[in-house]
């Protein structure tokens, strides 16, 4: 990732708080926060998934990373990101997006 990139905010990319929220104090930076991000599926490969299931069968869980799962360019993007911003990336699973 290019690190003269600038990230923009996107309108509408931060929900506000939910009403029933309140601030109890300020987080300990020691402490680990785990985050979760779900990415888009591959679009570069032929939907076998809608054949295979109308012939009665079904996909491996590495033949649906393979197809479906998110593309090792988003991947390698978003771990770019992560480590360029001091962030550990602890388990990548492409056919979970």
């Amino acid at each position: 990732m290019d690190a003269d990139a600038t990230f923009v905010s996107l309108p509408g990319s931060v929900p506000p708080p939910h009403d029933a929220a309140t601030r109890v104090g300020a987080l300990d930076p020691s402490s680990q926060v785990d985050v979760t991000l779900y990415l888009r599926p591959r679009t570069d490969h032929p939907n076998s998934v809608v054949a295979s299931r109308a012939a009665g069968g079904y996909l491996s869980r590495s033949d649906l990373a393979a197809e479906r799962g998110a593309s090792s360019l988003d991947l390698t993007a978003l771990e770019d990101f992560a480590r360029s911003h001091a962030l550990d990336v602890v388990e990548v699973d492409p056919a979970g997006r």
